[in-house]
């Protein structure tokens, strides 16, 4: 099981006062899904499709609009499937930045609910990251699993915890190493964990195997086809 990740990124704000609320951003979003909705009813490689909203982003220069997750078999035509998702015409004609990847999830913490109005996982960070140049990629993902993900997989108020390590690249120039996808029950919990010691601890070890340009938002999500169960996490046997 693969699965394309396309962070889809408009060239100018959406509003100048409320960008995740504006008319234009809704209409994106719902040409977003039509367009997601038509490649799962049509492709029978496709075995999940998720869109994420962003409803907060920590970089103001930042402009994702949309974070759109496809689970696909291993024959999948993954570049068909990011043309589908967002055609040239919608992209020339909203100005889109595009830039896709193709990943394999480790999986921390076991999904039990998507961050959907019907789940008591309302929200999800999701976010960047890159290796340190001293660090192999292989080594890079060994720490994380060994010592980074041991502390912050204990941060209060934490449900899933995915890693998404790039492959290929599909599309654009993103440059990560991988993604990072935490859900929590509501951003005030997300917020409350945060200034805990092992939220504290989590974020001192970053800078001791990636880098510190990686960029984070809080979003939302919706079910176009819902994926397969990401099944027990590595640390879920630690937790109990």
């Amino acid at each position: 099981m693969y699965k394309v990740m396309i962070l889809v990124r408009t060239q100018s704000p959406l509003a100048d006062e409320d960008p995740v609320g504006s008319a234009r951003a809704e209409a994106l979003r719902s040409e977003l899904e039509s367009c997601a909705r038509s490649l799962a009813g049509a492709d029978s490689s496709i075995r999940g499709v998720v869109l994420s909203q962003v409803h907060k982003a920590f970089a103001d220069e930042d402009r994702l609009a949309m974070l759109i997750e496809v689970w696909t078999d291993a024959d999948a035509d993954q570049q068909r499937i990011v043309e589908v998702c967002v055609p040239g015409a919608l992209r020339a004609r909203e100005e889109l930045v595009v830039a896709a990847v193709s990943t394999s999830d480790i999986v921390f913490r076991e999904v039990l609910g998507r961050a959907t109005e019907s789940s008591p996982w309302k929200i999800k960070l999701v976010g960047t990251a890159f290796r340190r140049e001293d660090f192999e990629l292989d080594a890079f993902f060994d720490y994380w699993t060994n010592v980074h993900a041991p502390i912050g997989g204990n941060v209060p108020g934490l449900g899933g915890y995915v890693v998404s390590r790039v492959t290929e690249v599909l599309a654009g120039d993103e440059g990560a190493d991988a993604l990072i996808a935490l859900w929590y029950e509501s951003e005030a919990v997300f917020d409350t964990g945060q200034t805990t010691p092992e939220a504290l601890a989590a974020w001192n070890d970053v800078a001791n195997y990636a880098k510190t340009t990686g960029t984070f938002w809080l979003m939302t999500e919706h079910v176009i086809m819902s994926p397969p169960p990401s099944g027990p996490g590595i640390l879920d046997s630690a937790r109990g």
